[in-house]
């Protein structure tokens, strides 16, 4: 089961940070100006306002890093880390996904509501809303897996990770 838990917690931090850099550098953008792609990029640089796909290049690239980082982490040599604080590990990284999500969006997404006077934020916040969920909810599962494994250690019935 560990094995599975493990791959399976690889692949959702993977795919949540690509998601997130389609997201942003695309699917919102597009969702919220009305127009394609293409057509927005172009307006927007024609209004003056930037367009890039770096931070969403950068979010994608950070967010493989650390799913990397978790599964080293998780079937590295020596380690004895237990279940629940891997689960906590797991959640902490996943949850910071939500913060940066925000930080790394918010330049296209104004450069959108810059150019667009009528902009649709809603339809682009459909588009964010499983990173925002997915992030929210893999905190709450760090918050519980950090109770569980304090309480068992607490209760001696699991060793402190050393």
């Amino acid at each position: 089961m560990r094995p599975l838990m493990i791959l399976c917690g690889f692949l959702l931090v993977v795919a949540h940070s690509v998601y997130g850099a389609i997201a942003m550098n695309d699917l919102a953008v597009a969702a919220a100006s009305g127009v394609p792609l293409d057509t927005a990029v172009a307006d927007m640089v024609a209004a003056g306002q930037g367009y890039s796909t770096i931070p969403g290049l950068v979010f994608a690239a950070v967010g493989c890093v650390l799913a990397v980082a978790w599964l080293i982490l998780a079937v590295g040599p020596g380690r004895e880390m237990s279940g629940w604080m891997l689960a906590a590990v797991w959640g902490a990284f996943m949850a910071l996904g939500a913060p940066a999500y925000f930080l790394a969006s918010f330049g296209n997404l104004n450069s959108v509501g810059d150019t667009y006077a009528d902009w649709n934020a809603e339809a682009a916040w459909a588009w964010e809303l499983p990173v925002y969920l997915l992030s929210g909810m893999a905190g709450l599962l760090m918050l519980l897996a950090l109770g569980w494994a304090a309480v068992n250690t607490w209760r001696g019935t699991e060793r402190p990770v050393s």
